[in-house]
C-alpha cells in the first residue's frame, strides 16, 4: 500500500511539472556540420525609421500607439512635397511598426537609448550638405543616389529597409555564407574564419569576413563607404558588425553594430527581424525601361532654362 501511495504521488508531481514547464522551442535548422541553417528566402516589412521620431520618448509602444504611428507616417509620405510618394512604399501594402517578440519598436536603433544616431560635429556637418545637396536640381547624375543610378541599394552592410517586402536570399557553405537582395541586385559574398583582405581590395560592398558565435552569425565589414543617408553615414574607416541569430526556425534577429570615432562618439546599435518567406524572387533590372534618372536631368535643364529666361534683360524694341 505504501509503495503504492509513493508511486501515485511520483506521477501527480511528475504530471503538475510538466503542465507548468514550458514548451520546448522549436528546432531551428541545422547544416551537416552542426551550425545553423539560415539558408532560403526571408523578407523584412515595417515602417519603423532607423532613427525615433521627435515626440516619441519609448522604444516600444502599445499595439494602438503602433497603428498611430504608422498611419501618420503614412500620411507624411503620401502629402511630402505635394507630389506623392514612392511607389514602393504605398504600393506594397505596408502599415505596421517593426514587431519584435511582441513588442512594436518606434527606432531599429536600440542603443543609444534615445534612438538617435550619436553623430560627431563633423558628422552632422556632412549630413546636413548631402540632405541640402540631394534637394538641388542636379548637374549630373553623379548627384544622385547611388540606388537612382542603379549601382547598388539595399544590401550595402548594414543592410537597409526600404518600405517594401525586402526579399533576401541566403546561402550556406561550409567556408562561405552568401546574402542577396532583391533590391538593387547587392550580393555579399562572405568568407568564413579567414582574415580581412589587404586595404584597398575591397568592392563597393566592402571586405566581409564572418565567424560563428555560439549559434550567431557574425560578419564584421569594413572598407564601405555609404551615400549619407539621413543621420546614417558609413565611410572607408568604419567597421560594421552583424549578427544574425535565429529566434524560431522561421525568424532572424539581424543585429548590427556600427564603429567609428570619427563619424560616431560612441558606437551604436540597431536591429530588425527577417522572416522566412514563400514569395519568389525576381530580377530587379534596375537599368531596363528606366526612366527616372533621365527625367530627373531633364527636368533640371527645363528649370534653369526657365530660370534664365526669367532673368534675361528685356530688349527695347527701336
Amino acid at each position: 500500500m505504501r509503495i503504492a501511495i509513493l508511486a501515485m504521488v511520483g506521477l501527480i508531481a511528475s504530471a503538475a511539472a510538466s503542465a507548468q514547464a514550458p514548451p520546448s522551442p522549436p528546432a531551428i535548422p541545422r547544416t551537416t556540420d552542426g551550425h545553423p541553417d539560415f539558408g532560403g528566402f526571408w523578407s523584412s516589412w515595417f515602417l519603423t525609421p532607423m532613427e525615433r521620431s521627435k515626440g516619441i520618448k519609448t522604444l516600444v509602444v502599445s499595439k494602438a500607439e503602433a497603428k498611430r504611428i504608422a498611419a501618420e507616417r503614412l500620411e507624411k509620405g503620401r502629402t511630402l512635397d505635394k507630389v506623392g510618394v514612392d511607389p514602393d512604399s504605398r504600393w506594397s501594402g505596408v502599415d505596421n511598426l517593426l514587431e519584435i517578440r511582441g513588442e512594436y519598436r518606434t527606432s531599429r536603433v536600440v542603443e543609444p537609448a534615445d534612438g538617435q544616431l550619436p553623430l560627431t560635429p563633423s558628422a552632422r556637418k556632412l549630413a546636413d550638405k548631402w540632405g541640402k545637396q540631394d534637394g538641388l536640381p542636379p548637374d549630373g547624375p553623379e548627384m544622385r543616389f547611388t540606388s537612382e543610378r542603379c549601382m547598388g541599394n539595399a544590401g550595402y552592410p548594414p543592410m537597409e529597409i526600404m518600405p517594401n517586402f525586402n526579399m533576401r536570399q541566403i546561402v550556406q557553405t561550409g567556408d562561405t555564407a552568401v546574402i542577396y537582395s532583391e533590391e538593387g541586385l547587392d550580393t555579399r559574398i562572405i568568407p568564413l574564419n579567414q582574415p580581412h583582405m589587404p586595404a584597398g581590395v575591397a568592392g563597393p560592398l566592402g571586405d566581409a569576413i564572418g565567424r560563428w558565435d555560439g549559434d550567431t552569425l557574425v560578419v564584421e565589414t569594413v572598407g564601405v563607404q555609404l551615400e549619407p543617408d539621413g543621420n546614417l553615414i558609413v565611410l572607408p574607416g568604419s567597421k560594421v558588425i552583424e549578427r544574425l541569430s535565429f529566434m524560431g526556425p522561421d525568424e532572424i534577429l539581424y543585429r548590427f553594430t556600427v564603429e567609428d570615432p570619427a563619424v560616431y562618439t560612441r558606437p551604436w546599435a540597431a536591429e530588425y527581424t527577417l522572416k522566412r518567406s514563400k514569395l519568389p524572387m525576381f530580377e530587379y533590372a534596375c537599368h531596363e525601361a528606366d526612366q527616372s534618372l533621365p527625367s530627373m536631368l531633364l527636368a533640371a535643364r527645363f528649370a534653369e532654362a526657365r530660370k534664365k529666361a526669367r532673368h534675361a534683360p528685356v530688349k527695347k524694341k527701336p
